[in-house]
């Protein structure tokens, strides 16, 4: 057949109407035509399921069946061909009859010329291929041509309810792309697009050949894969004979997107987190078991990605504590239930405190005390972790101003950033903007930042570091030496300290390799021009090695836990008339000298 023939099917009992028809066609002064006919229904079932024509003309008086019987059965078979029926009747009821069937249009035999029946026949293909498109664009994703969430779940409902019915087992598969977003952020959206085509045909390869499937053939029970959004697809596997079955398939889509992927010169290497829901162990539910597989994918996840994980009944009650967590810290502004606590630092050969370290609190009003660690990552990851930075700093100048009045030469404070709020292009703004309403100099705040903050000097929050700085903010990295700066990464920060992790620390007299560590970080940071602070300083032993290797300063319980704001005032006052915590401390240690 010619690259842009119409084939068409004739089907009509009357050989000479055919003929008849076969001129007027041949008659047609543009266009390529090729028609075939067959004379009965049972020949006319047989060439529609061939899947081959372009358009069909039916004769509506096919022996002892109509032609729309015809087109009934065509729908059962999913071709969804444009339909021209011809008749020799003049009959309104036939009419909408056909048009209700979906039917192109509607001809009177005796009526019919070339030029009539040339442009009933393009416009049913044009408005064939018009709603293909239309339909195209409601239930199929852009990037990858896959079904979409809608089509997904109008297809899992319809599985779900045959395997109620039949007695069968099915399950879900939901699936996440490993490090999607380094992809997109590194290469760009254009390679992450690419990226989400090519997963999409490993996915199609890992399971049945007949998964990827049009609308119409919605009532066919078949395997499906879809993407939902993002860089999640999802998988209905409808004919499993053991829930096992579902992870083969799962097992082989990990196997199949390990394998690099070469894209526009960049071989790029993922992996998948897949979450598995079943019928009937898990829900009989469509909704449900798509949010249940969606749970597991999370914790496949949480576990080290690149693994599946299917969904367990407690997993559904650890999101719903996770709702609650978000709705009350969401709350937790409102009620006025964070606070700040300080913790001193001091100068290791003075015994003088140089600064505080402002540490949020939450008060939770129905479980007490909540400290940092059980809330702040959680805040991260779920985008709320901005309105609460905004209060640490709002209220540490607040908390600045009222000690500033009745000590003017009150020590500066330290802040915690979170990457999250260092990577918006307006952060340097916005903090100063905070400290201009309440008349605060930038020295007399410190913004600590983790060290990964500094892996790739090429982001936002690098260059926000360094225009904080150039307004004179202290800049320190918090727990270095747990990240992984190199050399040449390090001598670009913008930062004035370096604080030692604890972990390095605690052990400093017991670990010889953990002396090590911290004697190269404190020879490494003077000679870079950087002051160094040990965080969790908890013995003697540890402060005088210290001591003995020249660090700067320290904090942690040895000197002072972190305290109330109500404290401050006497620790102030004290260090006001030259007996402060630092110094008792220093003597404590040196016998008094």
């Amino acid at each position: 057949m010619k690259k842009n023939m119409t084939n068409i099917l004739y089907i009509d009992d009357d050989e000479e109407d055919f003929l008849i028809t076969r001129k007027l066609i041949s008659d047609i002064n543009y266009g390529d035509y090729k028609i075939q006919w067959v004379s009965t229904y049972e020949k006319a079932l047989i060439e529609i399921q061939k899947d081959i024509y372009d358009v069909f003309l039916i004769d509506y008086n096919l022996g002892g069946k109509t032609g729309l019987d015809l087109i009934s059965e065509s729908i059962e078979m999913n071709r969804n061909t444009p339909v021209i029926i011809l008749t020799g009747m003049d009959s309104r009821d036939v009419d909408i009859m056909a048009m209700q069937k979906g039917v192109s249009d509607y001809l009177r035999k005796e009526k019919i010329d070339s030029e009539s029946l040339e442009r009933s026949i393009r416009y049913a293909i044009d408005k064939k291929r018009t709603e293909n498109q239309i339909l195209f664009l409601a239930y199929y994703d852009q990037i990858t041509s896959l079904p979409n969430r809608v089509f997904f779940k109008e297809q899992l409902n319809y599985a779900l309810a045959h395997a109620i019915r039949y007695g069968r087992i099915m399950a879900v598969l939901f699936l996440d792309i490993d490090n999607f977003k380094l992809v997109n952020d590194s290469l760009g959206h254009h390679v992450g697009d690419l990226l989400l085509v090519q997963v999409a045909k490993r996915l199609y390869s890992c399971i049945r050949k007949s998964d990827i499937i049009a609308r119409n053939e919605l009532k066919t029970l078949i395997d499906t894969v879809a993407r939902l959004g993002g860089d999640e697809f999802t998988i209905s596997l409808t004919e499993i004979n053991t829930y096992d079955n579902a992870s083969m398939v799962a097992e082989r889509i990990i196997q199949s997107l390990n394998q690099p992927f070469l894209i526009e010169g960049h071989e790029i290497y993922s992996g998948a987190s897949i979450g598995i829901s079943l019928y009937p162990a898990d829900s009989d539910d469509a909704s449900l078991l798509l949010k249940f597989a969606d749970n597991a994918m999370y914790h496949a996840k949480k576990k080290g990605k690149n693994r599946f994980q299917y969904y367990q009944k407690t997993m559904n009650d650890e999101v719903i504590d996770k709702m609650h967590l978000i709705n009350n810290l969401r709350k937790a502004g409102e009620r006025n239930e964070f606070l700040l606590y300080y913790q001193p630092k001091m100068d290791i050969r003075s015994g003088s405190l140089t600064g505080f370290e402002a540490l949020i609190r939450w008060n939770k009003s129905d479980k007490g005390m909540v400290m940092p660690g059980d809330f702040i990552p959680f805040a991260e990851e779920h985008n709320l972790i901005g309105f609460i930075t905004d209060w640490v700093i709002d209220e540490a100048c607040r908390q600045l101003c009222e000690w500033k009045g009745a000590h003017p030469n009150v020590l500066p404070l330290s802040i915690n950033l979170p990457i999250n709020e260092l990577e918006k292009t307006n952060f340097p703004g916005t903090i100063k903007s905070i400290i201009d309403s309440y008349g605060i100099s930038p020295e007399w705040l410190e913004l600590e930042v983790t060290e990964s903050v500094f892996m790739d000097d090429t982001k936002v929050p690098f260059s926000n570091l360094a225009a904080l700085q150039s307004m004179g903010f202290q800049i320190s990295i918090d727990d270095f030496g747990t990240g992984f700066s190199s050399l040449s990464r390090l001598k670009k920060m913008p930062c004035d300290m370096l604080k030692i992790d604890r972990s390095f620390v605690i052990h400093l007299g017991e670990e010889p390799m953990d002396s090590v560590i911290v004697n190269s970080i404190i020879a490494l940071g003077h000679g870079m021009n950087k002051t160094i602070l040990a965080e969790g300083v908890e013995t003697a032993g540890q402060l005088q090695f210290l001591i003995d290797n020249n660090c700067d300063f320290i904090q942690g319980y040895f000197l002072s836990r972190p305290v109330p704001h109500e404290k401050i005032k006497a620790i102030l006052e004290q260090e006001a008339r030259g007996e402060g915590i630092g110094v008792q401390l220093i003597k404590k240690i040196t016998g008094g000298l």
